[in-house]
């Protein structure tokens, strides 16, 4: 599961309301505890008869009831990125089938960390090795993203390719950008044996060229 970076103020509004729920139940139970907390002496009040018949509505109770309740949806909020999991499929091409040597690759994804990033990697059969397209995908706002990859050389009709789309970590992505940079300036392409620790396979395809 991937971890989602908390918004700080949903901590401090959390603690601030925790406190505030622990201050008002205290309150609900015993109204002159603030005033003994800032030392200022409570006027003693006539007891009431016992055979009141009307209750009276503690304002603290309510005080309390409301301040736990705002806790419990700041909670909710922080806990969310922690208990949705990642998804990233890809949408285009479908698989079994048939590619162009050259294809933008597309797909959806959801509960992506931000500082993880969806990396398109085309494996080729014949070599036994992964090659990382050029740079991560782009990713839309609404999770939709698309990345242009090569299935091979233009004479390579007929081979099977996996089309793999992993979310990467920092170290992966390192990994990644670094490959492409010295195979820039090589202008040579050799692949990778294996995919780098921190990246994660979230969906795999199977597609032969045209």
């Amino acid at each position: 599961m991937e971890i989602q970076p908390v918004d700080s103020t949903q901590i401090v509004v959390a603690l601030i309301t925790a406190s505030a729920s622990i201050f008002t139940a205290v309150l609900s139970r015993d109204p002159s505890a603030f005033d003994k907390l800032i030392g200022r002496r409570t006027p003693k009040k006539p007891r009431e008869p016992a055979d009141n018949p009307s209750p009276r509505l503690n304002p603290w109770m309510l005080a309390t009831v409301f301040c736990f309740a705002l806790f419990a949806l700041n909670a909710g909020l922080i806990a969310r990125p922690y208990l949705q999991s990642p998804m990233v499929k890809i949408t285009y091409p479908t698989s079994g089938g048939y590619v162009q040597v050259r294809e933008v690759v597309r797909g959806a994804s959801q509960n992506v960390s931000h500082d993880r990033q969806i990396w398109v990697v085309v494996y080729v059969h014949s070599v036994n090795r992964y090659y990382p397209q050029d740079g991560p995908a782009d990713v839309q706002a609404n999770g939709d993203w698309a990345r242009q990859a090569q299935m091979g050389l233009e004479k390579e009709s007929g081979h099977v390719f996996d089309i793999v789309a992993v979310v990467a970590d920092k170290k992966a992505q390192d990994v990644f950008l670094g490959y492409l940079q010295q195979a820039k300036e090589k202008s040579s392409y050799e692949g990778i044996e294996r995919l780098p620790d921190g990246a994660i396979i979230y969906d795999r395809i199977k597609v032969t060229r045209q």
